[in-house]
């Protein structure tokens, strides 16, 4: 019996190396505040806990939102089984494919330690879940080797395969490419081969039976049945439109203080949309939209269109992984589990190349069905984008393929002359498709909107220091940044107020400039402007400041309004009353509004929150620090 001690070993050694990332990663802004798809799947998953989810179309898979709100689990623990389970099944599936002990090892390996996996699996991302299921599928789909192949085989086990990638291309709607031709088979095996029919039905009933039952709640849910998220229509036209790279998808407008998070991409479908139609439409009606103008720009615009598919094709096959809300490489660099790591992409297409081709002969029909999944997939991702998220399902099938090298090297002198030579020949392509630079396809450009990324996401964990530093970064990189300038100046301000500033090397008068030039207008930065006057020895200008932001804003102006009471400043001539809804206010605020000169204003607008003279010289301590010498 074959031992199971090394394959022990290697899940230790990899739940250890998993577990040290995971360990770093949670302790930086971004593993404690997930930012972008992450914060979103969040808030749906919160919003699905306490039943204040909106009754539409769902616009993005709802599945893995759907598990964090019932299962009591932290994402990032979610994600560290679903990778570990993901190198088992990896494992098992390599053992099927090749029998050998070296080659299942080289499997498990290249999928546990893979850096890019470990990149995406702690952020609340459905990726490593659908990963898992879909892996969990086709193992149930293979036999093992030891099988024999005129024997009726076990329909519960394909039962299982079919439930668990309808969960999948559930979970990541991509992987409809890869359900969709296994239920064409399945149909025909069903009406072609009377020995199969058994198996095959059942995998064909548990892949239909899931995507009913969800296009039923969502008939109940929302009067449409729909088993598709909506967003997919404005991506397939923003991903194929003119000025498309291919490579990820490019706001073509911007959105400023809109409030809690809301997804851009759809904000820009919507706005795109009410301009072009005049219209204002519904969920579907914006998809139907733009999957509809997408298809017309296709045919209309074939050459120009094949030639992007080309460069997709190319980015697909490169060893660079391509921006997909954060730029790989460069969150790696900063990763010091991950800087150092060899495996990439390139390296698994390397090895999977020399094995495919050596051993295609040894077992034709899996080699096949793999090089089907990995084709179905793969073209139906691309009619998107190349991005590196969008191609991660496929990198354990590389690493089970890549399992047949320790077999290639014991075969290599029996190995005929042809076949070694087509094997050259075939990585010699891979090689330079995989590795070269050509175009685009190294672009750099992406990484201000990691540091902008990150100097945001240290805003909100309270690392004011490094979110100060971090919009310095996005600023040398892009001096033209409005976003960077604005959180620079803010965080500024949170540091002076708290005794900090010390180790930005700046004053006040370096931000004098930065008046001007920053032209975003919300409430938090018109008062850190009003800050930055009064420290200029400008405090007229400074007061005007405020209370135009006061009488524009309201209460969420709360700071400036605090700055005028502090300041003994002439007060808007009138204030609605304190929104009775609110739980809690701005500290600024309460301080301003308990203090003696403001107990008429506190009376008139009803303000019902108290203060305590610890709370009052806390405060007072910060504020004579941003505000120094008041009137």
């Amino acid at each position: 019996m074959r031992s199971a001690k090394p394959v022990i070993w290697l899940l230790i050694l990899v739940t250890a190396y998993s577990l040290a990332h995971l360990f770093w990663y949670w302790q930086t802004p971004l593993g404690q505040i997930p930012a972008l798809d992450g914060q979103e799947n969040l808030l749906l998953a919160d919003s699905i806990s306490d039943g204040s989810l909106e009754a539409e179309p769902f616009y993005r898979a709802i599945l893995y939102p759907a598990i964090l709100a019932a299962i009591p689990i932290h994402w990032m623990l979610l994600g560290l089984g679903c990778h570990i389970v993901n190198t088992i099944l990896a494992v098992k599936l390599s053992r099927k494919l090749w029998n050998n002990r070296i080659g299942e090892l080289i499997t498990g390996g290249l999928v546990g330690f893979n850096p890019v996996l470990l990149h995406f699996a702690f952020d609340p991302l459905d990726i490593t879940l659908s990963i898992s299921l879909f892996l969990a599928a086709v193992n149930l789909a293979t036999p093992a080797s030891s099988e024999r192949p005129d024997r009726p085989t076990n329909s519960y086990r394909y039962l299982a395969s079919g439930f668990a990638l309808a969960l999948a291309a559930l979970a990541r709607p991509h992987l409809f490419a890869t359900l969709m031709p296994a239920c064409l088979v399945a149909a025909g095996l069903i009406s072609l081969r009377p020995k199969y029919r058994k198996s095959a039905s059942a995998f064909l009933l548990a892949a239909i039976i899931p995507l009913l039952a969800f296009g039923a709640l969502q008939k109940v849910r929302n009067g449409s049945f729909a088993i598709l998220p909506t967003q997919g229509g404005y991506n397939l036209w923003a991903s194929n439109r003119p000025g498309a790279n291919g490579l990820f998808l490019k706001q073509t407008l911007n959105f400023h203080y809109i409030g809690e998070h809301k997804n851009p991409t759809r904000l820009e479908s919507e706005e795109l949309y009410r301009r072009e139609t005049g219209a204002v439409g519904n969920s579907q009606e914006r998809s139907a939209y733009w999957k509809s103008k997408a298809v017309e720009h296709i045919f209309a615009n074939s050459i120009d269109w094949t030639k992007l598919m080309s460069f997709k094709v190319y980015a697909w096959f490169n060893n660079n992984e391509q921006y997909n809300n954060k730029t790989y490489s460069f969150h790696k660099s900063l990763s010091p589990w991950l800087r150092y790591n060899p495996i990439s992409w390139g390296l698994l297409l390397s090895l999977a190349a020399v094995s495919l081709t050596i051993l295609f002969r040894n077992n034709r029909m899996r080699l096949l069905g793999g090089l089907g999944l990995f084709a179905c997939y793969s073209g139906a991702a691309l009619l998107y984008m190349a991005s590196a998220r969008f191609r991660l399902p496929m990198v354990p099938l590389l690493a089970i393929a890549a399992g047949g090298i320790p077999i290639v090297i014991a075969q290599w002198r029996s190995i005929k002359s042809p076949e070694r030579s087509l094997a050259g020949i075939v990585v010699a392509i891979i090689a330079i498709l995989a590795f070269s630079q050509f175009g685009s396809i190294a672009s750099k450009d992406t990484i201000q909107q990691d540091t902008m990324l990150l100097a945001d996401t240290a805003s909100r964990a309270g690392r004011d220091l490094e979110a100060y530093n971090w919009s310095e970064q996005t600023l040398a990189l892009n001096d033209s940044r409005q976003d960077a300038r604005r959180l620079r100046l803010l965080s500024y301000y949170n540091l002076v107020t708290i005794g900090l500033e010390a180790p930005t090397g700046k004053s006040w008068s370096d931000f004098e400039s930065d008046l001007d030039k920053i032209e975003l207008d919300d409430p938090y930065i018109r008062f850190a402007k009003g800050v930055c006057l009064w420290n200029l020895d400008q405090r007229d200008q400074a007061s005007l400041v405020w209370k135009q932001n006061v009488e524009a804003h309201s209460w969420s102006a709360a700071s400036s309004l605090a700055a005028l009471i502090y300041t003994n400043a002439d007060l808007p001539k009138q204030l609605p009353p304190y929104p009775k809804t609110s739980t809690s206010a701005d500290p600024l605020l309460v301080f301003a509004l308990n203090q003696t000169k403001a107990s008429k204003l506190k009376q008139q607008t009803s303000f019902p929150f108290k203060s305590t003279p610890e709370f009052d010289q806390s405060i007072e301590r910060s504020l004579s620090r941003a505000l120094p010498g008041p009137k």
